[in-house]
């Protein structure tokens, strides 16, 4: 159903003992708390397909939003009372629709007091929308515009005056299955939450960046913590989430202090969604959905916030630069340009891309008595790409998200810090080489040759055929001024006062 499919169906193995409560609705999951508080909207299955309702939790009626041959779910409300889900008609088989071209998938769709609108089209697979605080967007995921199995991160304009804008996306090309998912506004509207496998082999993780992603995001947890289902405490200073740790009998409900990522497992199950007042939460167990009180103890105590070491904390200094070259150009590098091998080391090269990129074309090399391509920022299949060689003089990259655009100045900006490799395209937040991990961040640092005997340089491929102008090239220590730095808890949430 969505890129949780997977592991939500782990939970049919919970043990309904691990349930002693009755539930507030049965044979549902993914609920959601109405504004009200006293409405809960669901999605069932009701032998062929999901149903989209809405149980009121005093009279105990169910008004349904989608039941039928619509295949539908993920609902999600906004604060004035409108509900939010995807669906899809089922009223093509996949030959007919490939035949007709047809646009039928699973799309976004608002629903209030019967009135329903179709926010997104396509025959595409969108899931777990969710409103912005002010109403005025909604989030959600989905695999458009690739051809690989993955979801990105979209906002649409609920008013539908403008198409569907990529707000995140994940980063390595692949044929594996994963991406983003259940995304979650905070409180203030500052924040923005989700869940996100962000890499091959990468456990489902949490997330969170300022709303319009003006700072890198900051992972919450790590690969050997599996979290989903994120959402936010009204008062946002907390988190609840569906989690796994090792030793617990299953999946359960995790509640987080967010600044400092202390967390307490509170009970079984999965899916939660906090009461507009705070004071209650509801979780399924794959099969119903129980609603409890929230008590005072169920809020981990903030613990003592650590900060990653801090790469970005040493100002830019120049060690050299080149303005104008021509490509096919090279020289010597300054002798004493030695780097070593934990020093944060930058280039920065601006370019104008004039015509089609072939496969691989070099926009800069600096290479070191040790081996070539020590310091190289390439373009292959017109994507960015920074490089450098590890202990064993292995190659070892990173490559931006999207390809460059034609005849626009462009500012690619490669980064070897901390043991790691970061790539910004225009100024924006760095991309770097392997998913932050908070819990064992040594496993994330790769063993770096030393930059300490600076050869020679080469602009372009040596031939002068480049399908791009260089304006300049930049070499330096510490991390570049035009980059945002890193993510951190004080970067992200501001000093503690």
């Amino acid at each position: 159903m969505n890129a949780i499919a997977p592991i939500a169906a782990l939970a049919a193995a919970l043990s309904a003992a691990a349930f002693a409560d009755a539930p507030a609705v049965s044979n549902a999951i993914n609920g959601a708390f109405a504004p009200d508080g006293r409405r809960i909207a669901f999605q069932r299955h009701n032998g062929n397909d999901f149903d989209i309702g809405i149980a009121d939790l005093e009279s105990g009626e169910t008004v349904w939003v989608e039941k039928g041959p619509a295949e539908s779910a993920f609902p999600s409300w906004s604060r004035d009372g409108k509900l939010v889900y995807v669906s899809h008609p089922e009223s093509e088989t996949a030959f007919v629709a490939k035949k007709r071209g047809s646009s039928q998938g699973f799309n976004v769709h608002v629903w209030r007091d019967g009135w329903t609108k179709r926010l997104t089209e396509g025959r595409e697979f969108d899931s777990s929308p969710a409103f912005s605080r002010d109403g005025r967007h909604v989030y959600f995921c989905s695999g458009r515009g690739t051809r690989y199995p993955v979801s990105n991160l979209w906002k649409v304009d609920v008013e539908g005056s403008s198409p569907p804008v990529k707000v995140r996306q994940i980063f390595f090309p692949t044929t594996a299955s994963y991406g983003i998912s259940q995304p979650s506004e905070s409180p203030d509207g500052r924040y923005l939450l989700w869940a996100e496998a962000f890499w091959p082999r990468d456990a489902w993780a949490l997330a969170v960046c300022d709303r319009e992603q003006r700072k890198s995001a900051l992972r919450l947890t790590g690969p050997m913590a599996p979290s989903y289902a994120p959402c936010w405490h009204p008062q946002g200073e907390y988190i609840a989430f569906t989690g796994y740790r090792d030793g617990d009998p299953g999946w359960g409900i995790y509640m987080m202090h967010i600044r400092s990522m202390s967390e307490k497992r509170l009970f079984a199950g999965m899916n939660p969604c906090i009461s507009p007042d705070g004071k209650r939460i509801l979780y399924d167990n794959g099969r119903d959905i129980f609603i409890r009180e929230l008590a005072p103890g169920d809020f981990p105590p903030p613990g003592e916030v650590v900060e990653r070491s801090d790469e970005c904390s040493q100002p830019e200094k120049m060690a050299f630069r080149l303005d104008n070259p021509a490509t096919g150009s090279g020289g010597a590098l300054p002798r004493d340009m030695r780097f070593g091998t934990d020093e944060t080391v930058f280039v920065r090269a601006e370019i104008t891309v004039n015509g089609a990129p072939g496969r691989v074309a070099t926009v800069f090399n600096g290479r070191d008595e040790l081996a070539n391509n020590a310091l190289l920022v390439y373009l292959r299949d017109g994507i960015p790409w920074f490089a450098t060689r590890d202990a064993a003089r292995r190659f070892t990259g990173v490559q931006a998200y999207a390809p460059v655009e034609l005849r626009k100045d462009t500012i690619l900006t490669g980064i070897r810090a901390g043991g790691r490799l970061y790539i910004s395209v225009d100024n924006a937040p760095p991309v770097g080489n392997s998913p932050p991990d908070v819990d064992r961040p040594h496993l994330l640092k790769l063993d770096l040759m030393p930059l300490d005997r600076p050869s020679a340089y080469n602009v372009g491929d040596g031939k002068g055929k480049d399908p791009f102008t260089v304006r300049s090239v930049e070499v330096g220590r510490g991390w570049p001024a035009n980059v945002p730095p890193l993510a951190s808890p004080s970067r992200m949430f501001g000093e503690k006062k």
